[in-house]
């Protein structure tokens, strides 16, 4: 008995379609994607009732329970908190600006960072905190 020849197939499968299309989708995701820089030290705001949401705080003033200072995930000592956030604010002294404290910082020491901020040229301060249950 006599077998047919088997059929020659293509060499190779055809997978540059599905490449293209993993490539797009990795491209979508990328531009997308809001990507913030995590923060030097961990912060847990205090809680509030507010449902309003305060937006990111990637351009915040933040503030640990031991009293470290960040702009813009960058640590910096307090001497240098004015300076920092005169260049923060710039010709928009209008806009507020958000401040992200530890809920475990004392209160003498917030009311100093907020005495920086009003001497730096801020007239707004944004609080940042989470909503409680």
């Amino acid at each position: 008995m006599k077998l047919p020849a088997p059929i020659q197939r293509e060499h190779g499968e055809h997978i540059l379609p599905l490449i293209n299309v993993v490539f797009l989708i990795l491209i979508f995701l990328m531009l997308t994607a809001t990507v913030e820089p995590p923060e030097p030290f961990a912060v847990s705001p205090p809680k509030s009732l507010s449902e309003a949401p305060a937006g990111s705080g990637e351009e915040a003033v933040v503030v640990s329970a031991n009293g470290r200072i960040s702009i813009a995930g960058r640590e910096i000592a307090r001497s240098a908190l004015k300076n920092n956030v005169a260049r923060m604010i710039g010709q928009n002294d209008v806009a507020p600006v958000k401040l992200k404290v530890d809920a475990n910082l004392k209160a003498h020491q917030l009311i100093q960072v907020m005495e920086d901020l009003r001497a730096a040229g801020a007239k707004k301060l944004l609080l940042l905190t989470e909503s409680s249950p």
